[in-house]
C-alpha cells in the first residue's frame, strides 16, 4: 500500500528513489566551505549556502493577475507561525501574501470550504519546504 509523503521533501525523495526528479527541483550546488586563515568557516558564506534555491510560488487569479510568493525569510516565519498559533487567519495571509494580495485572497475564498484557507498557506510552505517541524513551538505552556 502506498502512502503520501507528509512533505515535499519527502515526496522529492520517493521520486529520487523511483528514479524520477520532481519538477521544479532544482539541486543547490554544493560549495566548498569558506575557511579563513584561523580554519573557522566564514559568516557570509555560511548564510550563502543556507540560502534556498527554490522558485517562487505563484498561482493565476481569476482576474488573470499572477500571485508571486517568494521564499519567506525568518521573520516572516516567525511571525506566521505566531499568528496560527493565535488563530489569526488574516494576519497569516497579510504576512504571507501581502496586505493587498491577502485581502483579494481572503475575499476568493470567504464563501469556499473551509479548508480552502488553510491548503492554500500549506501549499506556499510546503512549496519552500516549510513543515510543522520546522516551526517554533508555542512557549505558552512554560508560562
Amino acid at each position: 500500500m502506498v502512502t503520501k509523503p507528509k512533505t515535499a521533501q519527502h515526496a522529492a525523495a520517493a521520486l529520487q528513489l523511483q528514479g524520477r526528479t520532481p519538477a521544479k527541483a532544482t539541486p543547490k550546488k554544493k560549495t566548498a566551505r569558506a575557511v579563513g586563515d584561523d580554519g573557522i568557516q566564514q559568516w557570509d558564506a555560511y548564510i550563502a549556502d543556507a540560502e534556498p534555491d527554490v522558485e517562487p510560488w505563484r498561482m493565476r487569479l481569476p482576474d488573470g493577475e499572477l500571485l508571486e510568493v517568494g521564499c519567506p525569510d525568518s521573520d516572516t516565519v516567525e511571525a506566521v507561525t505566531l499568528h496560527m498559533l493565535q488563530g489569526n487567519t488574516n494576519a497569516i495571509f497579510e504576512t504571507l501574501f501581502g496586505e493587498e494580495h491577502a485581502e483579494t485572497l481572503l475575499n476568493l475564498t470567504a464563501k469556499k470550504a473551509f479548508t480552502a484557507r488553510p491548503k492554500l498557506v500549506n501549499d506556499v510552505l510546503t512549496h519552500f519546504n516549510i513543515n510543522s517541524a520546522d516551526l517554533p513551538e508555542s512557549d505558552a505552556s512554560s508560562t
